[in-house]
């Protein structure tokens, strides 16, 4: 009787014990899920930061593109009656080639 008593505790144990491991191997698959999406949101983020400070850049550098060319017409541009047919063709082909310039150091 004794041992067959003493035979259930032990399994009873045994079952609690193999319980309690797979409860604590789903806890830690559960951690390392979460902690992997933790890792990709704050991937996203980082990748969302940087696509936003690129268009910024963008943005900044085409907005200085467009005061150097202001500031280029005003230096070299004449109003148009007062300016003949090539040297209206020269400020145009002037701006082009400083364009083409500023277009190479850019890649550069």
């Amino acid at each position: 009787m004794m041992t067959k008593l003493n035979e259930e505790e032990e399994e009873e144990e045994e079952e609690e014990e193999e319980e309690e491991e797979e409860e604590e191997e789903e806890e830690k698959k559960e951690e390392g899920e979460e902690k992997e999406k933790e890792e990709e949101e704050e991937e996203e983020e980082k990748e969302e930061k940087e696509e936003e400070e690129e268009k910024e850049e963008e943005e900044e550098e085409e907005e200085e593109e467009e005061e150097e060319e202001e500031n280029i017409s005003k230096h070299y541009d004449l109003p148009e009656e007062q300016s003949s047919h090539s040297t209206r063709s020269f400020n145009k082909l002037l701006k082009n080639v400083i364009s083409v310039i500023k277009i190479n150091i850019y890649v550069a």
